[in-house]
This record gives structure tokens, sequence and C-alpha cells, in this order.
């Protein structure tokens, strides 16, 4: 199965279990392309102080390993994860919002 790492921006219904910053991908401001391009250096070259060579495309093998570990992590994380548990979980707020 493919693992990949996260990257999303901070927004609204960003699902914070999911996506665990420097854990398994990165959240940034919506709109800020500097966060993003050193996200995406870093997973790329595995720091975020990296030049892209115009000729050459390379990628580092901490690079690779870092994009491993995030998506290893992504799939523990959605392991847990189930609609059912989803709704159940909205419900049980529902219901102490009532009773409450």
């Amino acid at each position: 199965m493919l693992r990949l790492a996260d990257n999303c921006f901070r927004c609204r219904g960003l699902r914070p279990d999911l996506v665990k910053h420097s854990e398994n991908g990165y959240i940034f401001p919506v709109g800020d392309i500097k966060a993003l391009a050193k996200y995406l250096r870093d997973l790329i070259y595995g720091h975020s102080d990296s030049f892209v060579n115009s000729d050459k495309f390379v990628d580092s093998d901490y690079g690779l390993e870092k994009r491993k570990k995030f998506g290893k992590k992504s799939f523990e994380i959605i392991q847990n994860y189930s609609y059912e548990k989803d709704v159940n979980s909205i419900l049980k707020a529902l219901t102490y919002i009532y009773l409450y």
C-alpha cells in the first residue's frame, strides 16, 4: 500500500487528529507559499534550506526517509479512523449538549 507524507494548510475542517505537524506531515497557514516551499524542500531534500539546482532534480536519502516515516505514521493514525467512530463521536457530543 502506498503511504505518503501529508502536507495540508490550516483551514476550517482540518482534522488535527489525522495530521500532526512534523509527525506525519506539515500544517501551514492558507496562502503561505514560503511555508509550503519550505516544507516541500524538507520532504524532498530532508532540510528546508536547500536550493533546487535548475538542471537537475536531486532527491536525498534523508528526504526519502522522512517521507517514509511520515507515511508510516499516517498509515498508523488512519488505522484508528472509521466513519462509524466519527459519527458516534458527533452523536455523543450532541447528546451531551442536549443533556447538559
